[in-house]
């Protein structure tokens, strides 16, 4: 889905000129906007954009998250086992009433997730990732 600002009235004049000329803003102008126009956009209940931010190696990506967001969860996900990102089944009960039901990873309960590393994560974290960035799911889960 590709959104066009002039299709929301979430930015004020001056954001607007801004936008206009987005190529002169730095990363962290770039990223404001984008987190106000999520918040509008989830008081609808539509689907809200993903910030991606690019850079090389120790130049300040992870901080300036943290800067905006102190409680966001950072997760280095070439340092990571597949099931910290993707999540595992467990097997429940006892005898023949046994089930298994799916457990979620602990940073699913987080509003700010920072995927770390993503070029340097193996290609199974990479899915499960992409699985949560494009259809906002884990497994058959709905997050």
């Amino acid at each position: 889905m590709v959104i066009t600002l002039g299709e929301y009235g979430y930015l004020s004049e001056s954001e607007k000129k801004k936008v206009t000329q987005i190529e002169t803003l730095s990363s962290y102008e770039k990223l404001e906007i984008i987190v106000k126009i999520n918040n509008e956009i989830l008081k609808k209940g539509e689907q809200v954009l993903t910030p991606v931010l690019v850079g090389d190696t120790g130049v300040g990506k992870s901080s300036r998250v943290l800067q905006m967001f102190p409680d966001a969860r950072i997760l280095p996900l070439s340092m990571m086992l597949p099931e910290d990102v993707g999540g595992l089944l467990r097997i429940t009960g006892t005898g023949e009433a046994r089930y298994c039901c799916y457990v979620l990873p602990d940073w699913v309960k987080k509003d700010v997730i920072f995927f770390d590393e993503f070029d340097k994560a193996s290609k199974s974290k990479q899915a499960v990732v992409l699985s949560v960035l494009t259809e906002r799911r884990l497994s058959l889960i709905h997050i």
